[in-house]
C-alpha cells in the first residue's frame, strides 16, 4: 500500500516534521507488563461519551502530554459507532481531541434532517435506511484522507511496522446474522482474515446501523453493523488477543495481560431496529440490556482480573437515556453528564488505578504523525432550507449595501489584538489555546476547514487572560487556496477603515509564521512587504512577529536548520521591523507561551495604521494605497481590478435590485 504524500497547507493545520528521527519499531505486544486491551461499546453519537471518558483516562496518564490511545493499547477493539472509533484512534492514529472533533463533524455530516419526517417507514411499516449511506462513506474517506492516508488505504497496511496498534471491527452478516472480525493484522484464523478491505469499508460496516443506513457489500456477502450480536465487544476483544498473543502451553491469558479497559456509551433503557417497526424496537431493547448483560458476564468469569486490578468497565450510569442514535446536536449534554460521572470515578479512585495500570510501560517510539494537526469542521446546527436561503440572501444584500456584518459591539477599554499570518500558521488554534469565544456564538474557533483553511472571513473572540479581557481578532489567512491574496487584503482593508471610524483602534498584531518552511520564496516576501505597508513605521513597536509550529524534542541538525531559517527572518526579511521596535518571539503551542507574546501588547497604547490613515484621512482607495500596489501587482491585469471596482459602485445596484425581488419570492 502507498500512503498518500500529504500537502502540508491543504491537509494540515502543522506539517508532518521530521521532529526526530524514527527509532526502530517496537515488537507488537512486547510489554514487560503484558497486553493493554481496549473494547469499545457501540451507541450512536453516544459514543462520544466513551471518547469523553478515554480523553480524560489519558490526561491522568500525563497531564502535560496526554498520550494517544494508539501509543498505550496494544489492541483496541469496537463495535458499531466504537468500531468507527476504534479505527480512528487505532489505524490512523488520532488523538482523543481529533477523534472527537472528526467525531463530532461526521455526526452532523451523516445525520442530516430528512425533509420527510418518516421517509425510514414505507406503507407496510417496514423500515428502511433513515440516511444516506454514500454521504457516510465519503465522510469517512474525508477523514481517512485527512490523516494523510489514500482515501482507499487497505484497513490492514502492507508494512506490518505502519500500524503497531492492532484494531479490529465487529460487523454482522447479513445473511446468517454471524459476526465478521475485520482486522488491521493477520490473526490465527486465517478464514476470518479479509486481506483487501479498505478503512473505509470496514469503518462503514461496523456503523451500518439497519435504522440509519443500508448494508454494504463486501467480498460479495452484506454486512451491517455489529450492535445486533456485540454491541459490547469485550469478550470479542479478549478472544482476539488471546488468539494472538497467549503463550504456548499456558492455559491463563489473564497472566499475560497488564490492562483490559472496557468503555461504554451509557447505560440506556432501549429506544428504538429486523425489517418492521415493532421488531426493531424489540431489537434495540435487547441490544441495550445485551451490552450490561455481557459486562456484568465478564466480570463474572473474570472476577480473577478484577480482584487483581487489571480489569477496568467505565460507562455512564444515568443521563444519556433519551438520546437518539443519530442526535448529534446533545454534543453538550453527552458531555456533562459523562464529566459528572467521571467525577465519581476520581472520587473513589478507579480511574486513577486504570491510569497506573496503562502508565507502567508506554511505547516510546513515535507514531507515524506525531505531529500530525488535522483540520476539522464542526457540524453546524440543522436550519431549514428556506431559512438558509432566506439568511443568505439577507447576508448578501446586507454586503451589498454596505453594513459590516463583522463590526461587533464591544468593552472599549479591553485591548484588541488581531492575529494575521499565511493559511495554516496557526493563527485560530493560537486564539484557542488563549481561551477565546467568539463574542457572539460563545463558540471556539474552529481549528481548519477540512482540506481547506477555516477563517474565511474576520471573526472577533474574547479571551479571559488572567482575569483580564483581551480581543482578538482572527484574519483570513494569506495564500489561501481559495481566495486571492488581493481579495483577502481587499476585506482587511475594509475592516480596518470601519474600525478606524468606529473609534475601534489596535492595541498590537500578532503576525505568525511557520518555521518549518523551507524556503521564504517571493510569495512570502510580497507578504511581508505588505505587512509592513499595512501597518506603517510608527506602528512596527506594536507588532510581535512571531515564529510558530517549532516541533517538540527536535534532534540537534533539525533544531539548528530551524534557528538559522529563524535568523534569516531577523537578518533580512523582518530587518525594517525589528529595527523599529518590531519583536521576535517563538511560540511553542502552549498557553504561557501564547500568554506572554499577547502580554508585550496589551498595555501597548493604541496604534492608528499607516494604511487606516491612508484610506480614512487621505481619502484613497484599496488599490491607491501602498499595501493594495503591492497586492495588485501579485495580479495579471491590474487596470482590469481598478477598473472593476470603478464600475462595482453602480453595478451593485442592479444585484441589490434582483436580491431583492428574490427574497419577496421567497418570502411569499
Amino acid at each position: 500500500m502507498t500512503k498518500a504524500q500529504p500537502v502540508l497547507e491543504a491537509q494540515t493545520r502543522g506539517p508532518l516534521t521530521p521532529a526526530r528521527d524514527p527509532p526502530a519499531p517496537a515488537k507488537s505486544g512486547s510489554s514487560a507488563n503484558g497486553y493493554r486491551l481496549l473494547s469499545l461499546d457501540g451507541g450512536g453519537v453516544r459514543g462520544l461519551s466513551s471518547l469523553f471518558i478515554l480523553q480524560r483516562l489519558m490526561q491522568k496518564i500525563d497531564q502535560d502530554h496526554p498520550p494517544k490511545p494508539c501509543e498505550v493499547f496494544d489492541m483496541i477493539g469496537g463495535t458499531s459507532t466504537g468500531g468507527l472509533i476504534a479505527i480512528m484512534l487505532g489505524r490512523l492514529e488520532m488523538t482523543t481531541e481529533e477523534c472527537i472533533d472528526a467525531y463530532i463533524a461526521l455526526m452532523g455530516r451523516v445525520f442530516k434532517e430528512t425533509w420527510w419526517p418518516l421517509n425510514w417507514l414505507n406503507w407496510r411499516g417496514d423500515v428502511r435506511a433513515k440516511f444516506s449511506a454514500q454521504e457516510l462513506e465519503r465522510a469517512i474517506k474525508d477523514i481517512v484522507g485527512l490523516c494523510g492516508y489514500d482515501s482507499d488505504a487497505l484497513l490492514k497496511p502492507d508494512d506490518s511496522s505502519e500500524c503497531r496498534c492492532k484494531v479490529f471491527v465487529c460487523a454482522t452478516s447479513a445473511d446468517d446474522t454471524n459476526t465478521a472480525h475485520f482486522r488491521s493484522y493477520s490473526s490465527t484464523n486465517k478464514r476470518t482474515d479479509f486481506e483487501g478491505v479498505k478503512i473505509w469499508e470496514a469503518a462503514r460496516a461496523t456503523s451500518a446501523a439497519t435504522t440509519c443506513f443500508s448494508p454494504i457489500k463486501i467480498e460479495q456477502r452484506e454486512y451491517i453493523d455489529g450492535a445486533t450480536g456485540c454491541n459490547n465487544p469485550v469478550n470479542e476483544v479478549w478472544d482476539s488477543a488471546r488468539d494472538l498473543w497467549m503463550p504456548p502451553g499456558s492455559t491463563k491469558f489473564e497472566e499475560s495481560t497488564c490492562c483490559l479497559v472496557s468503555i461504554g456509551t451509557g447505560v440506556t433503557d432501549g429506544h428504538a431496529f429486523g425489517p418492521h417497526y415493532l421488531d426493531v424496537a424489540r431489537a434495540l431493547v435487547a441490544m441495550a440490556t445485551e451490552t450490561e448483560r455481557t459486562a456484568s458476564a465478564f466480570e463474572r468469569d473474570h472476577s480473577d482480573m478484577r480482584q487483581a486490578g487489571t480489569y477496568f468497565r467505565f460507562n455512564v450510569l444515568r443521563g444519556l437515556s433519551d438520546i437518539g442514535l443519530e442526535e448529534y446536536n446533545k454534543e453538550a449534554q453527552i458531555r456533562n453528564k459523562t464529566i459528572a460521572h467521571m467525577n465519581r470515578f476520581s472520587e473513589d479512585g478507579e480511574m486513577e488505578r486504570c491510569a497506573g495500570k496503562l502508565r507502567k510501560e508506554l511505547r516510546t517510539v513515535g507514531t507515524r504523525h506525531s505531529h500530525r494537526a488535522l483540520a476539522i469542521e464542526r457540524p453546524r446546527p440543522k436550519q431549514s432550507m428556506l431559512l438558509t436561503l432566506f439568511k443568505l440572501i439577507l447576508i448578501t444584500v446586507l454586503f451589498l449595501l454596505g453594513i459590516s456584518m463583522s463590526e461587533p459591539t464591544i468593552d472599549p477599554s479591553a485591548p484588541i489584538i488581531a492575529v494575521m499570518g499565511r493559511t495554516g500558521t496557526g493563527k485560530s488554534t493560537f486564539i484557542n489555546t488563549l481561551g477565546g469565544r467568539h463574542i457572539s456564538t460563545k463558540a471556539r474557533p474552529v481549528i481548519g476547514r477540512n482540506l481547506e483553511s477555516e477563517t474565511a472571513q474576520i471573526s472577533w473572540y474574547l479571551a479571559q487572560i488572567d482575569g483580564r479581557k483581551v480581543y482578538l481578532i482572527d484574519t483570513p489567512g494569506f495564500d489561501d487556496s481559495r481566495v486571492p491574496d488581493y481579495e483577502i487584503l481587499r476585506m482587511i482593508s475594509g475592516l480596518l477603515r470601519t474600525y478606524y471610524k468606529g473609534g475601534k483602534l489596535l492595541r498590537g498584531i500578532v503576525y505568525l509564521h511557520d518555521i518549518t518552511h523551507r524556503r521564504i520564496g517571493g510569495v512570502n516576501k510580497k507578504q511581508f512587504d505588505v505587512l509592513e505597508h499595512l501597518l506603517g513605521k510608527d506602528a512596527f513597536k506594536n507588532c510581535v512577529l512571531v515564529t510558530n509550529m517549532w516541533p517538540p524534542n527536535p534532534t540537534t541538525e533539525v533544531e539548528q536548520e530551524l534557528l538559522r531559517r529563524e535568523q534569516e527572518l531577523k537578518d533580512n526579511y523582518w530587518k525594517a521591523m525589528t529595527g523599529s521596535g518590531s519583536l521576535v518571539l517563538q511560540h511553542d503551542g502552549s498557553y504561557p507561551s501564547a500568554r506572554r507574546i499577547v502580554f508585550h501588547l496589551v498595555d501597548m497604547p493604541t496604534v492608528t495604521l499607516q494604511h487606516q490613515i491612508e484610506l480614512v484621512h487621505h481619502g484613497k482607495t484599496f488599490p491607491q494605497t501602498e499595501a493594495g500596489k503591492i497586492a495588485l501587482s501579485d495580479l495579471t491585469d491590474p487596470y482590469a481590478n481598478q477598473a472593476f471596482d470603478q464600475k462595482w459602485g453602480g453595478f451593485h445596484v442592479w444585484l441589490l435590485v434582483l436580491f431583492l425581488i428574490v427574497l419577496v419570492l421567497v418570502w411569499r
